[in-house]
């Protein structure tokens, strides 16, 4: 009985890490890291590292982002869906040209800004981590 009881445990901790957020599905983003690219040396540097709560309402056409504190004034943005990668990620792409990336395995959401034509790479990366999702 007690294998039995640690292999649901397995289980359902293992699904509940892989869980794919679903459109309706409210997430809690506790952790931001922000890199920005040098234009000098052609690598990014870390220029924020730091717990910072955020909210995201992942819907099929469209996201909300509501900062911790700011819920009376939430933002909405357009995207629609790109590609999935050789991980399983799911890449999207919003109305403002910046391409996110949902890891589902490391359950992070990563957003690439301003692509630049000169380096080939985006000049900035912000990544949100230590996501939780909310129960309706």
């Amino acid at each position: 009985m007690k294998k039995v009881f640690t292999l649901l445990a397995t289980i359902i901790i293992v699904s509940s890490l892989c869980a794919q957020i679903e459109p309706g599905q409210m997430v809690h983003a506790k952790y931001v890291n922000k890199y920005t690219l040098n234009m000098y040396s052609g690598e990014y540097e870390e220029t924020i590292s730091e717990w910072y709560s955020s909210y995201f309402l992942f819907e099929d056409d469209f996201y909300v982002f509501m900062v911790d504190g700011q819920e009376d004034d939430p933002t909405k943005v357009w995207w629609e869906y790109y590609n999935s990668n050789e991980y399983g990620d799911d890449i999207y792409v919003n109305e403002y040209g910046t391409q996110i990336l949902i890891d589902y395995e490391n359950q992070s959401v990563t957003f690439y800004n301003d692509w630049n034509e000169g380096y080939e790479m985006y000049e900035s990366i912000l990544t949100i981590s230590k996501i939780e999702l909310l129960e309706d």
